[in-house]
């Protein structure tokens, strides 16, 4: 149809890639019917290939623009694997692997048999439960550094008074 044709794509956010590159990766191409692009295969498609990107929206904008709505996200987990390291975020998705230099701010995770570790999917283990005690370590991390930022905050709320 000549309605709703997509005349501009626009993305909002902050991640390591260049708005070219996403706009890329998301397959969304100029003149590409508005309503009958399919958004969520395009999401997929960018948080798959550009594991820097933690979540991402793609939505309409009326009459012609479609906007794609990028969180980036970073390393928080280095689970050994043989004799280099996988590095994941928070929720477990693997941003590199066959990393041999470690970031000291990183939780280590030791004993997990990886079964496997492709960029830009979830880390997989040979035994499930471990996956599930690396989502319960993660959470208790982001637990701890929300009650310690809290008590940072007050304590210098205190000291300026």
């Amino acid at each position: 149809t000549v309605f709703f044709k997509v005349e501009k794509v626009t993305v909002v956010g902050k991640t390591i890639y260049d708005n070219e590159k996403i706009i890329k990766t998301s397959g969304i191409k100029i003149g590409d019917n508005l309503f009958l692009t399919d958004k969520q295969k395009s999401a997929d498609r960018i948080k798959q290939s550009l594991p820097y990107i933690g979540d991402d929206k793609i939505s309409n904008k009326i009459p012609d623009e479609i906007v794609i709505d990028v969180k980036k996200t970073s390393e928080k987990c280095a689970v050994k694997n043989g004799e280099t390291y996988v590095l994941t975020n928070e929720r477990g998705k693997v941003l590199q692997v066959g990393v041999t230099d470690i970031d000291e701010k990183l939780t280590m995770i030791f004993g997990g048999d990886v079964k496997k570790a492709e960029i830009g999917k979830n880390i997989e283990f040979k035994n499930k439960e471990t996956y599930d005690l690396l989502d319960e370590i993660m959470s208790l991390v982001k637990n701890i550094m929300l009650k310690i930022l809290h008590k940072l905050t007050y304590l210098i709320k205190w000291m300026l008074k």
